[in-house]
């Protein structure tokens, strides 16, 4: 994921992207073998046996895992430190960590929000942390315009003020913001209307 982050911030979103795609197919993939049972599925109408370790919520987490590693492996040579110092260098430490400690108590911060709502939806019990935990994934699909232009931006952003460009970030914070609530609105807008039918593809439970 940081190395993910570092490609970005310097203009890479490809390298990242390919990696993440492979990393979700790897892990749908494992998911599929690893939480099953050994079955029978019924394909084209022929009977097919399908293999499966039968982990269940562990074979999820080893599915994960396995990914993460594969995917690390992946995009580690795109910014491999080979040949490079180790010794901790203050001129690029100094503004990493101006810019991360804010950021980790703003992501500490919304993690501890998201604890604390879970918390009270799991008090209401099984059938309420389920309907919750579907709504969820369907809305994070429709998160996925403002995620696109928040990893642009701060790329954008960063590059114009890396070059003391102010002009040039002036210009890209008028420009992404109506381009980021215009999204967001017709996202929205599309959840609001399409989730019973989304929320069928997970469950048909009422």
């Amino acid at each position: 994921i940081i190395f993910g982050t570092v490609l970005r911030a310097v203009g890479d979103t490809k390298t990242p992207m390919q990696v993440g795609v492979a990393f979700n197919v790897i892990n749908i993939v494992l998911n599929y073998f690893l939480i099953y049972s050994t079955r029978t599925v019924s394909i084209g109408g022929k009977n097919v046996l399908i293999p499966g370790a039968g982990w269940g919520v562990q074979g999820a987490a080893a599915a994960s895992a396995i990914a993460y590693t594969i995917g690390g492996i992946a995009i580690t040579p795109d910014i491999s430190p080979k040949g490079q110092s180790f010794k901790l260098d203050k001129a690029v430490l100094k503004p990493c960590l101006k810019v991360a400690v804010p950021n980790m108590f703003q992501r500490f911060a919304t993690s501890l929000g998201y604890v604390a709502f879970a918390s009270m939806i799991n008090s209401l019990g099984e059938t309420a942390t389920a309907a919750h935990t579907i709504a969820n994934t369907v809305e994070s699909a429709f998160y996925i315009p403002g995620w696109g232009m928040q990893t642009a931006a701060a790329t954008l952003a960063g590059n114009a003020l890396g070059a003391n460009d102010n002009k040039k970030l002036s210009g890209l914070a008028r420009a992404i913001m109506p381009l980021e609530i215009g999204l967001m609105v017709v996202s929205g807008g599309l959840l609001f209307i399409f989730a019973p039918v989304l929320i069928r593809l997970f469950s048909s439970d009422d």
